[in-house]
């Protein structure tokens, strides 16, 4: 994340600068600020010491264009394919503690499961797959999750991009806050 100091050097050099901010918790000296979250117009942004264009909600949203269109995906009525998604971190550890609920489970289905680039708990997710009776599927930061998104009947995911991409998709999803800025755009 740079820093108000980086954004006011950028802004003087006559260039066009732009933040996203889905936080609302500093004043940048920019020309844009977007926050495509629906709940982006309920926040409180601080005052900008410069003139700042706003582009807050849903309209803004910053989707990979693979999400733009995908009127194809069909709601199957038997669940055989979770996907489970936690974000970049996990900084809550959760993975491992929700393919081991899904493992409890004695139905019938396969689970893929991503975890991110930051997330420190690979090993403990291991574990859990090498104990487990149903195929679970581990994607390690994977380029793109489109085709995971297709095939899944049900999601569990993070409350943060993922999640849009599970909306726009039309996939049935269990939304879960792992971080503070979620709670509110999961109660919009």
């Amino acid at each position: 994340m740079a820093n108000s100091e980086y954004i006011s050097r950028v802004s003087n050099n006559d260039l066009l600068t732009c933040v996203i901010d889905d936080t609302a918790g500093h004043s940048y000296p920019c020309q844009v600020v977007v926050n495509g979250n629906l709940n982006a117009k309920d926040l409180s942004y601080l005052p900008t010491p410069v003139d700042t264009l706003f582009l807050l909600g849903p309209q803004y949203l910053m989707l990979r264009e693979e999400f733009s269109d995908q009127s194809n995906f069909v709601v199957r009525s038997t669940v055989h394919n979770i996907l489970v998604v936690l974000g970049g971190s996990d900084s809550l550890e959760l993975m491992p503690s929700i393919l081991s609920m899904l493992d409890d489970m004695q139905y019938d289905f396969v689970i893929n499961s991503i975890i991110g680039p930051f997330a420190n708990n690979e090993n403990n997710v291991r574990q859990v797959i090498d104990n487990s009776r149903h195929v679970i599927n581990l994607f390690n930061s994977p380029d793109a999750i489109q085709e995971l998104i297709m095939q899944a009947d049900l999601a569990i995911s993070a409350g943060g991009q993922t999640l849009y991409e599970l909306l726009c998709v039309g996939c049935p999803t269990v939304p879960i806050e792992v971080a503070r800025n979620q709670k509110k755009q999961l109660e919009s």
